[in-house]
């Protein structure tokens, strides 16, 4: 277990997986994930975060995302599933949040190859 509370506010557009699994991050900065991206791995399991930030619809290569024992329980991309914002998404981890009626939608992707 780490001690991260937040991470940097600064695009990183070369960056092609992030692990900051198993922290006490409850909120991510927007301009992480800013345009470009070329992100394609992001593990954020096991922190506190209560929601994803919009600009997660920018990651247009995002393939795995695991977002699992946290405590989110809204949209994570502000409109849709998450499938809809991220079209390359092929692994998604939600198990351990709060959110029945996000997940109920997230069943109806085609484009979503798995839920844990």
């Amino acid at each position: 277990r780490n001690s991260l509370a937040t991470l940097p506010a600064t695009p990183l557009p070369h960056l092609t997986t992030l692990v900051a699994a198993f922290n006490r991050i409850s909120e991510l900065p927007d301009a992480l994930f800013q345009s470009p991206c070329a992100l394609e791995h992001l593990r954020l399991e096991s922190n506190r975060l209560v929601s994803l930030p919009r600009s997660l619809r920018n990651l247009s290569t995002l393939a795995f995302l695991d977002v699992s024992s946290n405590v989110i329980s809204d949209d994570p991309c502000g409109q849709g599933p998450v499938g809809f914002c991220c079209p390359a998404l092929k692994c998604l981890f939600f198990g351990g949040n709060d959110a029945g009626a996000l997940l109920e939608g997230l069943l109806r992707e085609e484009s979503i190859r798995g839920l844990p």
